[in-house]
């Protein structure tokens, strides 16, 4: 079973819960687990009784051990996120659940039906000391990376517990590492319009619908470069399947206004063509087919034919003085000379000097390549799928 045939496979059961007469016996178990499983959406399958009772008893079985492995890892990952939001809390540093984390419970109908790998957190720049204090005092440390502070707008922290899992935090002071994304949306703004997520206390507060909608929308190209990932779509279509045609209109407006509704109107779109119908009649003409301003930047994330180095370009132009610049080409010349040691010869005594030398080898396909054809490289990496 080829990849592409599986992908169409997994969205005829998460559209149905069946395939067509006779295609179960064309279905490799095997390959098919470890797309949904890559997908994000093996336990949404997993909660169809429809699927497991028609599917092959190999398949029905595979699925609910990975529903079981992810109710497991979900409880585990619960207490962490209600002790770090508790913490942020009392040292008064307002925190936001977003993305896959927040959508987990405020969208779907139990937390462990929505996969991801990390925890992300969305605070203001100005908290940044404040909030890695508290989590250093937590446990957590936080994880080498390439980029400065001015170049990645978040940092990962992990905490490795004995005999438990480690618990991976994202902490954001930004929405989105390019800077043509970056000011998308202000923390400020997103604060004000926040809603309590009541499974995690009074305290834990996540995105307005509206706002989830946007970043689910612009997160899957302005970070994967138009990824196909099928539970990045599933995303969109629980969001906006909770919004009314005032707030559909609203979105329209609000990705207009902040030059990202092109790429908005390409990810429903894919999602529609997985889920079915995601936006209503009443907004369709205004949000799918009215023109967009050809001038939006962001609109580039969606050629597939543009080299990385491209990328960079983009982040460059959308900087507004030649520091910053020249911050940006140093971080993607030069990451920190601990990053290069543990990424590249963590039992090695090699000079610094020639793991740059090695670096720059290996990152030269990169740069040349098209997003997504080629291994992910330093500062364009990023975190596991959310």
């Amino acid at each position: 079973m080829t990849i592409e045939r599986a992908r169409d496979v997994l969205i005829a059961l998460l559209r149905s819960g069946t395939v067509p007469d006779g295609a179960w016996a064309e279905v490799d178990v095997e390959a098919l687990c470890r797309e949904a499983d890559r997908h994000g959406v093996a336990p949404l399958l997993a909660a169809n009784p429809q699927l497991l009772a028609r599917a092959p008893a190999m398949l029905a079985s595979r699925l609910l051990d990975i529903q079981r492995r992810e109710v497991a890892v979900d409880l585990l990952r619960e207490q962490g996120i209600r002790e770090v939001m508790a913490a942020f809390g009392r040292a008064a540093v307002p925190a936001l659940l977003f993305k896959g984390t927040q959508l987990a419970y405020t969208h779907y109908p139990r937390p462990d039906l929505r996969p991801r790998l990390d925890t992300d957190v969305l605070i203001a720049a100005g908290d940044l000391p404040r909030a890695h204090r508290v989590l250093l005092a937590l446990g957590y440390r936080p994880d080498v990376q390439a980029g400065s502070a001015g170049v990645l707008y978040q940092q990962a922290y992990i905490r490795q517990a004995p005999e438990a899992l480690p618990h991976v935090l994202d902490m954001h002071w930004r929405l989105a590492n390019p800077e043509v994304f970056g000011h998308m949306l202000s923390f400020e703004e997103l604060a004000a319009e926040s809603v309590c997520i009541h499974r995690l206390g009074q305290h834990v507060r996540g995105l307005g619908a509206v706002h989830a909608l946007l970043v689910a929308a612009v997160h899957r190209v302005a970070h994967h470069f138009d990824d196909d990932r099928l539970i990045w779509l599933y995303d969109l279509a629980r969001v906006g399947g909770g919004l009314d045609a005032d707030e559909w209109r609203r979105f329209r407006a609000l990705a207009s206004a902040r030059g990202v509704l092109s790429v908005c109107r390409a990810s429903l779109e894919q999602a529609e063509a997985v889920c079915g119908p995601v936006v209503p009649e009443a907004c369709r003409h205004e949000l799918l087919h009215e023109p967009w301003d050809a001038r939006e930047v962001t609109a580039a994330y969606l050629d597939a034919r543009r080299p990385h180095a491209f990328v960079v370009l983009d982040d460059l132009r959308a900087l507004p003085d030649w520091r910053g610049r020249l911050r940006v080409v140093r971080s993607h010349m030069f990451p920190p000379a601990r990053y290069m040691r543990e990424i590249y010869a963590p039992r090695s005594r090699a000079p610094v000097a020639w793991l740059y030398a090695v670096r720059a080898v290996r990152g030269a396909r990169r740069w040349l390549s098209k997003p997504g054809t080629a291994p992910p490289l330093d500062t364009f990496d990023g975190r596991s799928p959310q």
